[in-house]
């Protein structure tokens, strides 16, 4: 038997020792009330306090699949609920990674290599990150490097130098020897 010991504000004290963070809807649509048994409709209010907490997070920030899972891991010990709330996000259109992805890139100003690991970093699949740059346009890294010379040229950087600094931020020699040659 699990049983609301206290209700207080926006949180649940249950019998098992667990702590759920509720709002006044959960409250009112499953009707909480201390010392009510709630053992048949516990997953039920723990599902929809995960789907709140995810919304919640994606209000805050945008957030990739990985990011939200993992989140919502250090509140919630309950793998499959969890799962569940974050499938529940992708159908609802609030998290998408490709999305996530071709914004990341149109926002940053990285090479492919870069912008690949750093998605990589944050969950996003490779083919995830490989459909989003189907919608980047071709010339956006060119620009990219373009600028990337222009800056340090206007700080009398040497050449070989411009090449060393941009290929270690991940450019492709080729890419970057086409644009110097193109700026010539």
């Amino acid at each position: 038997m699990l049983t609301i010991i206290k209700l207080v504000k926006n949180k649940i004290y249950l019998s098992n020792e667990e702590i759920i963070d509720v709002n006044p809807d959960i409250i009112h649509e499953y009707k909480l009330r201390q010392g009510d048994d709630i053992t048949d409709k516990y997953k039920d209010v723990l599902l929809a306090s995960i789907k709140n907490k995810a919304i919640f997070y994606i209000y805050l920030k945008p957030r990739t699949s990985y990011e939200l899972i993992s989140k919502l891991k250090a509140k919630y010990t309950n793998i499959d609920l969890i799962n569940e709330a974050v499938m529940y996000m992708k159908e609802c259109g609030y998290i998408d990674d490709v999305d996530y992805a071709l914004s990341y890139i149109l926002t940053h100003s990285n090479s492919r290599q870069k912008n690949y690991f750093k998605l990589m970093q944050k969950g996003i699949k490779k083919a995830d990150i490989d459909l989003a740059y189907t919608d980047v346009p071709e010339n956006t890294e060119e620009d990219q490097l373009e600028k990337e010379i222009a800056k340090l040229k206007e700080n009398k950087i040497e050449l070989p130098k411009i090449i060393l600094k941009l290929t270690r931020k991940g450019y492709e020699y080729s890419k970057i020897k086409k644009v110097i040659d193109k700026m010539k």
